[in-house]
């Protein structure tokens, strides 16, 4: 008899016993892992956007054509993170520089005092 009492209340007694504490390392590790999570995220859109501001800024700088389009393409390229040795920048410099000297000729050419002037006679 006594021993089906213990049995009996055995599992009560437990019951009664003060409740381990509450440990708080898996909620940290949850909360780590999803903080992790959202900071991949996060790099992952920003990481997408400067490849889509690159890609925009690269065809920019392929469209420009005249010496206005091109000087302005160049800062738009340089803010959005294109490098400077990219190929679409070394093309837009080339012709950013032909661009020039053409207006230089032209200016020159166009200047010549009449007596500098060549004349037929």
């Amino acid at each position: 008899m006594m021993l089906r009492a213990f049995l009996f209340l055995a599992p009560s007694a437990m019951a009664l016993q003060p409740m381990k504490p509450v440990s708080y390392d898996a909620f940290e590790l949850a909360a780590a892992e999803a903080l992790k999570d959202e900071l991949r995220a996060n790099y992952q859109k920003r990481a997408a956007r400067e490849r889509s501001m690159a890609a925009q800024a690269a065809d920019a700088l392929d469209a420009a054509q005249t010496l206005d389009q091109i000087e302005a393409a160049l800062p738009l390229a340089d803010a959005a993170g294109l490098p400077a040795d990219a190929p679409e920048v070394l093309a837009a410099i080339a012709r950013r520089d032909r661009a020039r000297a053409t207006e230089e000729r032209n200016a020159v050419a166009t200047r010549r005092p009449e007596s500098t002037r060549r004349r037929r006679h």
